[in-house]
């Protein structure tokens, strides 16, 4: 409705986003898949002469801030000097760690996605957020429409995001994105196997996307 609250929105207004405290990204409207976002979400507001919102700042609504891929963690050694965990991210532009404090529940080698923070522990860059992903296996190349980049199932139709990270099982292989841009690593994956498992965020009217493939 261009509104925030009872409030009219700037229609040059500034939307940034943030997870944690992790860095600030500026985001455009169209960024954001969710038709409502709730008050819980917006962190900050500003407002121009004329009593509209111009610049908010959200938390954590469209789940691009996260580095998605698959998801390996450290326990901290009481003989070692290093006093904290660490979560490795692998997708196709390699190998990233970042340390953190105890997480439970989380496993070695699912799929998910890992937003840094700004902060640093014995120099190494803390976690600021963890997204677990969900699962969707069975998948057909049949099911994606690459012009429109979405998936359609039995259950939702959903977006596949810019940077969709595709993996290949039978080569243990990511393939590569170049340039943000996920749409020719995502067609080698179907035209290697109409087999295929997906991974999203969110359901797609919380804005989640399909943010893994994996050809098997």
């Amino acid at each position: 409705t261009g509104k925030m609250g009872s409030k009219e929105l700037s229609p040059s207004a500034r939307l940034f986003e943030q997870v944690g405290n992790g860095a600030l990204v500026e985001i455009q409207r169209s960024d954001i898949a969710m038709d409502t976002i709730p008050a819980a979400k917006i962190i900050y507001v500003g407002y121009d002469w004329a009593g509209r919102a111009d610049k908010l700042v959200l938390d954590d609504v469209t789940g691009d801030r996260y580095i998605y891929g698959q998801v390996y963690y450290k326990r901290s050694d009481p003989e070692e000097e290093v006093s904290y965990d660490i979560v490795t991210i692998q997708n196709s532009g390699g190998e990233q760690k970042f340390a953190t404090f105890y997480m439970n529940g989380l496993k070695n080698g699912i799929m998910g996605g890992v937003a840094p923070s700004l902060d640093k522990l014995s120099g190494q860059t803390k976690l600021g957020g963890f997204m677990p992903l969900q699962e969707a296996k069975g998948v057909q190349r049949s099911q994606f429409d690459l012009n429109t980049m979405t998936l359609t199932t039995n259950a939702m139709v959903i977006p596949v995001a810019e940077n969709v990270q595709c993996y290949n099982k039978t080569t243990g292989e990511w393939y590569q994105v170049k340039d943000g841009d996920g749409k020719e690593a995502l067609k080698l994956a179907l035209a290697f196997s109409n087999n295929l498992t997906v991974y999203y965020d969110r359901a797609p009217e919380e804005g989640g996307k399909i943010r893994v493939v994996v050809a098997q």
